[in-house]
C-alpha cells in the first residue's frame, strides 16, 4: 500500500506539473512519495528513490519565478491607465532668439542706437518665445478613449501571456504599452515615470522555464508495483 500510495502521488506531480504548470506542488508531492517508500526499509527501492531525487533536483531548477505575482503587477498597471495624463498638446522647439545689435559709437547711427536700446528695454519686461512649426492640436475624446484602450488591451494580452508561459508574447506585449505610454502620455508627469518604471522593471523579469518532458522515476516505480503484484497472485497460487 506505501507504494501504491508513493505511485499515486509521483503521476498527481505529473499532472500538476504538465497541466497546472505547478513545480511547487510536483516537487513536495515527489517528496512525500520519497517519505512513503523511505518507511518501508527496502535496499531494493534504493534505484528508486535515486531517480525520485533526481526529478527533485531537476524541478528544483527550473525557474520559479511567481507568474500570479507578475500578473496581478500587470492587473495594477491596467487599472491605473485611467488616470494617467495623456499628453493633449504637442508644442514644437522654441527659436533661438535674435542677437541684439551691439551699440555703435558712430554718432551718426544715433536712430540705430536707440531703436537697440529700446528693444533692449522692452526684452526685461516682454519675453515672447517663437514657433515657426505647426502647434499640433488637442486630441479628441474619442482618441484619447482610443490610447486609453490600446494600453489596457497591450497590458492584459501580457497578463494573459505570462499566465500561460508564453514568454516571447509577454516580451512583445509589455513592450508595446510602454510604446504607447511613451507616445500618448505626459512623460514630464512623475506619475508616468513611475508607470515607465513599473513597465521597465516587469518587461526585465525572466518568465522563461523548461519543464521536464517526464518524470524518471514514474515508470520504474509502476513497474516495481506490478512486479509485486504478480508475486503476490503467483504466491496465493
Amino acid at each position: 500500500w506505501l507504494l501504491a500510495e508513493a505511485d499515486y502521488l509521483v503521476k498527481l506531480a505529473g499532472k500538476k506539473l504538465w497541466l497546472e504548470g505547478d513545480v511547487k506542488s510536483a516537487i513536495m508531492l515527489l517528496k512525500s512519495a520519497d517519505v512513503r517508500i523511505s518507511d518501508l526499509a527496502d535496499a531494493s527501492l534504493l534505484p528508486v528513490r535515486a531517480l525520485l531525487a533526481k526529478d527533485i533536483q531537476t524541478l528544483q531548477q527550473v525557474n520559479q519565478v511567481s507568474t500570479e505575482s507578475i500578473a496581478l503587477s500587470v492587473s495594477a498597471l491596467i487599472a491605473q491607465a485611467d488616470n494617467l495624463p495623456l499628453d493633449t498638446l504637442k508644442l514644437p522647439d522654441v527659436e533661438a532668439p535674435e542677437v541684439t545689435a551691439e551699440l555703435s559709437n558712430d554718432v551718426a547711427n544715433w536712430q540705430a542706437n536707440l531703436k537697440s536700446s529700446w528693444n533692449a528695454i522692452v526684452d526685461d519686461f516682454i519675453s515672447v518665445n517663437k514657433r515657426t512649426a505647426e502647434v499640433t492640436p488637442f486630441i479628441s475624446k474619442k482618441e484619447q478613449w482610443l490610447a486609453r484602450e490600446q494600453l489596457k488591451f497591450a497590458l492584459l494580452n501580457a497578463q494573459q501571456a505570462v499566465m500561460n508561459h508564453q514568454t516571447q508574447l509577454y516580451q512583445q506585449a509589455l513592450q508595446q504599452s510602454l510604446d504607447i505610454v511613451i507616445s500618448h502620455y505626459a512623460l514630464d508627469n512623475i506619475g508616468v515615470e513611475a508607470y515607465i518604471d513599473s513597465i521597465q522593471h516587469l518587461i526585465l523579469i525572466d518568465t522563461s522555464r523548461e519543464l521536464p518532458k517526464q518524470l524518471d522515476a514514474q515508470q520504474p516505480l509502476a513497474e516495481i508495483i506490478e512486479q509485486r503484484i504478480q508475486t503476490l497472485f503467483a504466491g496465493s497460487q
